[in-house]
């Protein structure tokens, strides 16, 4: 296994350790939130945490991935990174605009997170991973979206009063310290160093990109949003402790997949390997959680507030799903291959929504929208590695 890491061990270790750490605090969060919010402020808080990963995806549309190449390219990163914040700080003035007058028609203060979103924007971490920075982008990530749950865990379980705005700030705190963390790692300025330069373009492109990234990325916060409609308290509960952990799982994933990210494009040997790393960990898991049964969520979550074993064998099903062939999303659009990509992402996650609507609709059992999401993932991972476009298609196409 150490070979598989090569000369990264020390740096890959550094990162699980900070990732652990993150992980659990939102693990901790979860279960705090879970024994001592009631359900409707619990539903709250949920909308707030998936509309904030639906901003940041919506702000990226492709554009991060689009000059990814770019910004990792000493000569001409400052350039592409300008771009890359010109594109999004527009995009994200339309997110500040229709939050601020929904919340001004509505009064619903879930809509305040829209209004950080310039905030979201000129958050650069991504510009850190294509730099080689992996350590300084992991403890900027660390920042960001950890210390709000250990802040937010300690007020709920002292009794203080949390409620949506309190939650809120707190996020957006904590956006701009890690904002200002970024930039100094960067070693950029918006005084010296910024100019604003759209090029409209390259616009088709990027949308073409990121039409695919989005709906990838941001298809569980609209299963949750789905669910929310049709479920309350115990129900509910579960299905939001199981996206949370699940994320845990999915956010471990996707860190080594990014610390390795030039091996995955350039060494078809080494994303094999990294393939194996990350399903070896996967299945071993699910082995240690399968002997000890589910007391680890049982020494933490109230049986009355949810369903503890939906939620244990749920969990197992899903990392199982999660542990094969990895890294296959990641090369095929990092080999420029974004229409593949785009009708793979794109059809899957339609039937996914659109299966998650008719189950909660007819009132399937819970466990059948867990399993779904798992089937999702093991879907659009596979079709990635056995269609026969992807796999005679090995060089990577030029993006002009």
């Amino acid at each position: 296994m150490l070979n598989i890491l090569n000369g990264r061990f020390n740096k890959l270790i550094f990162v699980f350790f900070l990732t652990g750490i993150g992980q659990l605090s939102i693990f901790m969060f979860s279960v705090v939130s879970v024994n001592n919010l009631d359900s409707a402020l619990l539903k709250d808080i949920g909308l707030v945490d998936n509309a904030y990963l639906i901003i940041s995806s919506v702000i990226s549309i492709g554009i991060t991935q689009y000059y990814a190449k770019d910004i990792a390219n000493e000569s001409t990163w400052l350039e592409s990174y300008n771009k890359s914040l010109s594109f999004r700080l527009v995009l994200s003035c339309i997110v500040f605009m229709v939050g601020l007058v929904h919340l001004l028609i509505t009064g619903n203060t879930v809509q305040l997170i829209l209004l950080f979103a310039p905030i979201i924007a000129i958050n650069g971490d991504y510009a850190l991973y294509m730099r080689g920075k992996t350590i300084q982008a992991a403890f900027s990530s660390f920042i960001r979206n950890t210390f709000p749950y250990i802040i937010l865990s300690i007020l709920i379980a002292l009794g203080l009063a949390v409620d949506v705005i309190v939650y809120v700030l707190i996020l957006g705190l904590f956006l701009i310290v890690a904002s200002l963390l970024v930039n100094r790692y960067l070693i950029f300025s918006f005084y010296k160093n910024f100019n604003f330069k759209i090029e409209w373009n390259r616009l088709g492109k990027i949308i073409q990109v990121g039409i695919g990234t989005s709906v990838f990325n941001v298809i569980k916060n609209f299963i949750f949003i789905i669910c929310a409609a049709y479920w309350t308290g115990i129900g509910l509960a579960t299905i939001y402790a199981f996206l949370k952990l699940y994320l845990m799982f999915f956010g471990v994933k996707r860190m080594v997949i990014q610390t390795y990210i030039k091996e995955i494009i350039s060494d078809k040997i080494m994303s094999v390997k990294i393939n194996y790393m990350i399903g070896i960990g996967g299945l071993s898991l699910v082995l240690l959680l399968l002997i000890g049964g589910p007391f680890y969520l049982k020494w933490f979550f109230d049986e009355s507030k949810l369903d503890i074993q939906v939620l244990h064998f749920s969990l197992l099903f899903i990392i199982v799903c999660n542990s094969f062939y990895s890294v296959e999303l990641t090369r095929l659009l990092a080999l420029g291959y974004f229409n593949l990509y785009s009708a793979i992402t794109i059809i899957a996650s339609s039937i996914c929504l659109m299966l998650v609507w008719l189950f909660n609709k007819f009132h399937f059992p819970i466990y059948s929208i867990f399993i779904l999401i798992g089937l999702y993932d093991l879907i659009i991972s596979l079709s990635c590695k056995f269609l026969p476009i992807y796999r005679l298609r090995l060089i990577p196409k030029r993006i002009n």
